[in-house]
């Protein structure tokens, strides 16, 4: 029996200072930490409903954080549209530049977190066969060119969905959900 989020009377949960927001943050509803699990890089990605809609799924799956190029994405419509109010629940870090998200991944991979991009190569791994790293990051490209190669090049492996339309790829945020649902599952 897996421990999955349970309905709750809302009031009895709601934190009433940042404290306790913070808090709430890095505990899920089964009781368990966010931290050292997956975090979820979508700086590439430039559109606000796919970011609104990945913090979302994000945050109901369980990821530890969620990276973005611009923090005030989370005062966009589109973002609030599709995020709810995911965003006040998971922590949420700003990286603008692919050279930061380069020093980013270099930091991450010094405290042994895996870097997975996903993105179709000669070489990309078979998701329905991958075993995610407990501690691994989830690098998303952007909705048209993808990882830039510089960051294809830091990646560990890269890992692609098996397909059976005609249609190239999956919208980035269906990719993000699809990708951490298989970590949830995993972990």
């Amino acid at each position: 029996s897996a421990n999955v989020q349970q309905k709750i009377t809302p009031w009895k949960i709601f934190p009433t200072d940042d404290e306790s927001l913070l808090s709430k943050q890095l505990t899920l509803s089964n009781g368990k930490s966010r931290e050292d699990g997956l975090i979820v890089v979508a700086s590439l990605i430039d559109k606000a409903a796919n970011l609104g809609g990945l913090c979302r799924t994000c945050e109901i799956l369980g990821v530890s954080r969620l990276v973005i190029s611009n923090k005030n994405f989370i005062e966009n419509r589109e973002f609030q549209s599709l995020s709810v109010t995911a965003h006040k629940w998971i922590p949420i870090d700003e990286v603008v530049r692919v050279e930061e998200l380069e020093e980013y991944l270099i930091s991450m991979k010094q405290l042994g977190y895996s870097v997975v991009g996903v993105e179709q190569t000669a070489n990309s791994a078979d998701l329905t066969k991958y075993d995610f790293a407990k501690r691994s990051i989830l690098l998303l490209g952007n909705e048209r060119e993808g990882i830039p190669v510089p960051l294809l090049k830091m990646v560990d492996e890269c890992v692609a969905i098996p397909q059976l339309g005609t249609i190239r790829s999956f919208n980035v945020h269906v990719t993000g959900a699809v990708l951490i649902w298989e970590y949830s599952k995993q972990h």
